[in-house]
């Protein structure tokens, strides 16, 4: 990025949904001696991450695109993004946009800050699609003040006799956030002011007001098209969280059929249950008794156990091979007790789970009782 200049044509996002080459014509900021906070994107089938400023714009996803469209494009801040979210990623000798899940979501501060802006208003950085704004996350808000830049360099390009004019290319060799943006960042600073004054104000007066014109309509209508892109924003971030995440669930009891102990053995034993309740995904392997993580997220297990008389009963759980609960306890000759125990995990897909007995002690079960049994569940997928 810091190589750039202007003049330069990167890909970027026609108005059409089609890929293009735009040409950088401003710098909206270039700081390379700046420090600056950075959050850091990986998706499925990148090889390097998204790395953009915590307040720098892009775009996420519906659940169910396929390809980028400046209709159905969400702009979000990068500090906002969470794993799950659909990134608009470009495939090295595609000629469009796919999108891309994010699996990690990392923050650094890092030395330079560097914000061209092209004719489009976005730009492919690190194979990913990003705004050329920040702190505005309306893109079409961010992008119409710069329309007399667009239209200078329009006619400086077509039109015999503006080619002299050079706008502000001194500025553009120099480093900082150029003043144009500045300005303009003020002016929405200073509305946003008024803006909160004037709430605060028909808040205090709001009550005498309504008394004695209870017939007059507010002075302004709302901003529908904004409402309505920031619902889409909060439906598409609950889709994305609940709707789109896989149904993990499982639940297991020692035996399908009469009733009976298993061990004592020489040594630990992962148990297998026979009987299944419930097995939403099939990660659960009724003939190995392990459960297979499908995908990286957060987990919930529990386990109990039953036995009589004077033999233990100790079973553990455990991922991969550390283990990370148990349950123990012995009775007294000619009573029955039962243990159980229980513990969250974050997995990573392809982790094993299993309930091992221990050595020297049993469990009981029963097919028309099930008081062994072991369960989980999927919680989040961040």
């Amino acid at each position: 990025m810091s190589e750039l200049q202007l003049g330069d044509r990167v890909l970027s996002l026609g108005a059409d949904g089609r890929l293009t080459f735009s040409e950088v014509i401003l710098w909206l900021d270039r700081r390379p001696a700046a420090r600056e906070r950075y959050v850091l994107l990986s998706t499925e089938g990148s090889p390097e991450p998204l790395s953009l400023s915590a307040d720098h714009v892009t775009f996420i996803a519906p659940s169910n695109a396929t390809a980028a469209s400046p209709v159905t494009m969400v702009p979000v801040f990068a500090k906002d993004l969470r794993r799950g979210h659909l990134l608009y990623r470009h495939c090295p000798g595609g000629g469009s946009l796919t999108a891309s899940r994010v699996t990690d979501v990392q923050e650094s501060e890092e030395l330079g800050a560097y914000a061209p802006m092209t004719v489009e208003g976005n730009l492919i950085v690190d194979g990913h699609l990003a705004s050329c704004y920040a702190l505005q996350c309306r893109q079409y808000l961010a992008h119409l003040p710069f329309a007399p830049y667009r239209l200078l360099h329009f006619l400086r390009s077509y039109v015999p006799l503006f080619t002299h004019l050079s706008p502000l290319q001194r500025e553009q060799e120099g480093q900082g956030v150029h003043w144009y943006a500045s300005a303009w960042l003020q002016v929405g600073q200073w509305f946003r002011m008024v803006g909160a004054m004037l709430s605060v104000l028909l808040w205090l007066l709001g009550g005498s007001v309504a008394e004695k014109s209870p017939a007059v309509s507010a002075p302004c209508q709302p901003d529908i098209y904004t409402q309505l892109r920031e619902l889409r924003s909060q439906v598409e971030a609950i889709k994305i969280e609940c709707g789109d995440a896989p149904v993990v669930a499982f639940s297991v009891s020692l035996l399908d059929a009469g009733r009976g102990h298993s061990g004592p053995f020489n040594i630990d034993t992962v148990l297998v249950f026979r009987n299944v309740i419930t097995n939403r995904g099939n990660a659960y392997s009724p003939s190995t008794g392990v459960f297979t993580t499908p995908v990286d997220g957060l987990y919930y297990f529990s386990f109990t156990g039953h036995s009589a008389g004077p033999h233990a009963s100790a079973v553990s759980l455990f991922r991969n091979a550390e283990r990370v609960a148990t349950a123990y306890d012995r009775a007294s000759p000619g009573t029955v007790h039962s243990v159980g125990n229980g513990a969250a995990l974050w997995l990573k897909a392809g982790d094993r789970v299993t309930l091992r007995l221990w050595a020297r002690t049993l469990v009981y079960g029963d097919a028309a009782l099930c008081q062994t049994t072991f369960s989980g569940f999927l919680v989040s997928l961040t």
